[in-house]
């Protein structure tokens, strides 16, 4: 339809993105517009959270939960630890790995406890770090 002035309005399919991200959620509406959808609209609904703009499809590791309770913030269904290497020895390669965590994997938004400069220490095969540990927050997504 065109209106005077010249602009053209038309009824474009879209779901409503609530935080931004780009990623709709709920049942398609119809929404008055020009060429295309407005900022608070969406042409698909594969927001997994819609009160968070960093939970979305392909959404990065984050340290607090998104609101929810939950840490998936890439939208899969699990929520995927990104700090999992332990300092253990390899009975196989005989060899501890250089660096990692030396407290056990820590849950989502808990702290661990990362050791450095790691290496076997004969004749017992137990790992022992050298440097200054770091203390990260577990990411998640």
């Amino acid at each position: 339809m065109t209106i005077p002035g010249g602009s053209l309005y038309q009824l474009l399919p879209g779901f409503i993105d609530g935080d931004g991200d780009g990623y709709g959620t709920g049942a398609p509406i119809q929404v008055c517009s020009g060429n295309s959808l407005p900022a608070s609209y969406s042409s698909n609904n594969d927001d997994c959270y819609d009160q968070n703009a960093g939970a979305y499809p392909g959404g990065g590791a984050q340290t607090t939960h998104r609101g929810d309770g939950s840490f998936d913030y890439n939208c899969n269904g699990i929520e995927e630890k990104k700090y999992t290497i332990q300092v253990v020895y390899d009975p196989v390669t005989k060899k501890c790995p250089r660096s990692g965590l030396v407290s056990g994997i820590p849950d989502c938004g808990q702290t661990g406890i990362v050791g450095y400069d790691c290496m076997v220490s004969r004749p017992t095969n137990v790992c022992w770090c050298q440097s200054a540990p770091s203390y990260p927050v577990q990411a998640c997504g």
